[in-house]
């Protein structure tokens, strides 16, 4: 019997509608013949191992406060071989909003487990068959190397399309080199390289940059995240506005009026409005140096990754981001929409072959979809359809299915409704504009004074019908002009601009400028490896955003801007500056390409980062003997002063006034609270155990 091991259901079932299989929905497990070979499919849940804690390698650690660890030379802390164990039940909790109340919804880790190792123990040989990249091929090896059935692994198929053309093919295509294995070693030695930097550098953050252990989160991403917020914010309060002044005429040529801005850029307003008054008492007209028409098209935007959706959802519809992360994922489930967690911007050639079906049901289901018909035609291949730009990506790009939603609310039509458009708008014209550019100039004192017109006259809509788009310039009324034509001036007047700082850092640009880093720094390796992918990615960019919230380390306003709190900056001022820049993380990805490559090793490589990881964390030790100490001033609320004791309460300790006070004051949210409440309590006390009594 061959086995294959997705990464997820909706895999599976693809696999099983396809192939006629027989689908168990309580195992999630299809069975039947493949190709002519007793076959059983089995998912993943993305992955359903963690890492071993400290205290699970050495339990001397448990209740340990992690002053005392430093003291006692644990950290930094560096497993001599990564051990791994299967996530429990409760580690698969997640809240999610069911109208004003939050549902707890649980992943069966174990349940995945005991599944897959059922039929790997019966199999006769076994293909990896996760997204193909990096993480999936490693969340498919832990588990099969924890099994213990390695030695079955005979190939791998690409599941990165989930069309039927594709997935036929794919799964007739087994591939028998070792490639896969190498991508799992880059995938698992990023997943160590991240632990051994969140672990051992928060450590020496609590213990070297604080004063009486106040819980600080250090992050391989979250914290350049939190670098780009903070420079951005003190870039704003050191920024010095200037008013510069100008001057626009109103002209008219053949009975139609359009703007000149004089090529002017004062300081001194006096001086512009004297150059105002000689212009009304002596120029009646503005002479035309060069004028240019051109007939010009734009093409369709691509089709979105998440990043892109959740941010255009957000300006068109103030819907949050999260939010529409959630609505996407339930669209995805219930098959109306493509895997959601996409950061590929492309369609598949088997997407173009289904195309005419998947636009003849939209027609069929929405009339306002079927208004575009006339201008809509499948055969017309944009550039989005692009195998070569999907085969760099594990999904492609979102879009609809076969299948249409009949029954969602309002809010999730729309995030439906902008996936479909910009899909719809591959197959119309592109808009069909003139482009009209001119210069025009007036003397003064034998000097010439140039100033500049231009705008667009839309000829054909195109795809705009479908997906609107703003250009951003003018659409005014330009007559044909000649080199020499005189302009009349109607009006004169004088402008005035003040610069401007760049805008705050919403969730929705936090968003956009973790995906594109690389244009904010300089550095000609962030710019080479994060290019493309930039930090994080589509799946945790918005927990990360949201645990730096959560943490205090950032404060969401009112109007929906992001500002670093003072916690946040004494974090990025006290850690040593290579913690935060980025080409910490562009020297990883150079890294883990070069295990791609086979340049080097997974054990070279994380032999490299060890080293890496213990001159990181003696830097925060030497930065702690010059830094002020960062401390937590508030004074605690009486929501926090009750949950500590009831905490006390359950556990059957008593904490005094003061003990209690400061326990507060330098914790920053519940966890921390937990952190510190057991360095006071008898090592016989876990975590937990504590955990688990405050969620009964």
């Amino acid at each position: 019997m061959r086995l294959f091991v997705c990464e997820k259901k909706t895999q599976v079932q693809k696999i099983a509608e396809f192939f006629n299989l027989k689908y168990d929905a309580k195992e999630n497990v299809a069975k039947g013949k493949i190709y002519g070979i007793d076959s059983v499919v089995v998912p993943l849940a993305g992955h359903i191992m963690r890492l071993y804690k400290p205290e699970e390698y050495v339990p001397e650690l448990q209740g340990m406060s992690w002053q005392t660890a430093v003291e006692k030379g644990y950290y930094p802390f560096i497993p001599k071989i990564f051990k791994k164990k299967v996530k429990t039940k409760e580690e698969g909790k997640q809240f999610v909003k069911e109208g004003n109340r939050l549902k707890a919804i649980y992943t069966d880790y174990p349940k995945y487990y005991k599944i897959v190792k059922k039929y790997a123990m019966k199999a006769n040989e076994i293909i990896a068959s996760p997204d193909p990249d990096t993480e999936g091929s490693a969340l498919f090896r832990e588990v099969i190397a924890h099994i213990g059935v390695l030695n079955k692994v005979k190939g791998y198929v690409r599941l990165n399309k989930l069309e039927k053309k594709a997935v036929l093919k794919a799964l007739k295509e087994v591939v028998r080199d070792n490639h896969h294995n190498v991508m799992a070693d880059a995938g698992e030695a990023r997943g160590e390289y991240d632990w051994l930097f969140g672990i051992n550098l928060s450590v020496g953050a609590k213990v070297f940059l604080t004063k009486n252990r106040v819980t600080l989160h250090v992050g391989a991403v979250k914290t350049p995240t939190l670098r780009l917020v903070v420079e951005r914010d003190k870039e704003i309060e050191n920024f010095n506005p200037e008013t510069f002044y100008g001057i626009k005429f109103t002209v008219e040529k053949e009975g139609k009026t359009f703007s000149v801005t004089a090529g002017i850029k004062e300081k001194d307003k006096s001086k512009t409005e004297e150059l105002k008054k000689y212009i009304d008492k002596n120029i009646e007209h503005l002479t035309v140096d060069e004028f240019k028409k051109e007939k010009k098209q734009k093409l369709p935007p691509l089709p979105f990754t998440l990043t892109e959706l959740a941010s255009t959802v957000k300006k068109r519809y103030g819907i949050p981001i999260e939010k529409t992360m959630q609505i996407a994922q339930k669209l995805y489930e219930g098959e109306y929409q493509t895997y959601p967690r996409s950061d590929c911007n492309y369609y598949s050639s088997e997407m173009f072959e289904e195309s005419p079906e998947i636009v003849k049901n939209l027609f069929i289901n929405n009339s306002e979809y079927e208004k575009f018909e006339y201008i809509i035609d499948t055969k017309r291949k944009s550039k989005a359809f692009n195998d070569k730009e999907v085969d760099k990506k594990s999904h492609t790009a979102l879009g609809p299915t076969l299948k249409y939603p009949k029954n969602i609310d309002e809010t999730s039509f729309k995030v439906y409704d902008t996936v479909v458009r910009r899909f719809l708008a591959q197959f119309a014209p592109s808009m069909e504009y003139y482009s009209v550019r001119g210069k025009a100039s007036f003397e003064k004192d034998g000097e010439k004074i140039f100033g500049k017109f231009g705008a667009i006259s839309v000829i054909n809509k195109g795809f705009t019908e479908i997906e609107p788009v703003s250009s951003g310039e003018s659409q005014e009324e330009i007559p044909l002009l000649s080199k020499g034509d005189k302009l009349k001036i109607i009006k004169t007047e004088v402008t005035s601009h003040t610069t401007k700082p760049k805008p705050r850092f919403t969730d929705n640009s936090l968003l956009d400028a973790m995906e594109r880093i690389a244009r904010f720094y300089d550095d000609p390796l962030i710019k080479e490896k994060l290019k493309e992918n930039g930090i994080g990615t589509q799946a945790t960019r918005i927990g990360i955003i949201t645990s730096l919230i959560k943490e205090g380390y950032l404060e969401k306003k009112k109007n929906g801007v992001l500002v670093s709190s003072e916690k946040g900056r004494k974090l990025i001022e006290y850690l040593p500056e290579e913690v935060s820049n980025p080409v910490l993380r562009a020297k990883l990805e150079e890294d883990l390409d070069a295990i791609l490559e086979n340049k080097i090793n997974r054990k070279q490589f994380l032999e490299k980062n060890k080293r890496i990881i213990f001159e990181l964390f003696d830097k925060i030790k030497e930065k702690g003997k010059s830094v002020l100490i960062i401390r937590k001033n508030s004074k605690p609320t009486k929501k926090m002063i009750n949950f500590a004791k009831n905490i006390a309460k359950k556990l059957g300790i008593k904490i005094d006034k003061d003990t209690l006070e400061e326990i507060l004051i330098e914790s920053d949210v519940h966890y921390d609270l937990i952190e510190e409440i057991l360095d006071k309590l008898p090592s016989s006390i876990t975590k937990e155990k504590l955990q688990k009594l405050l969620l009964e």
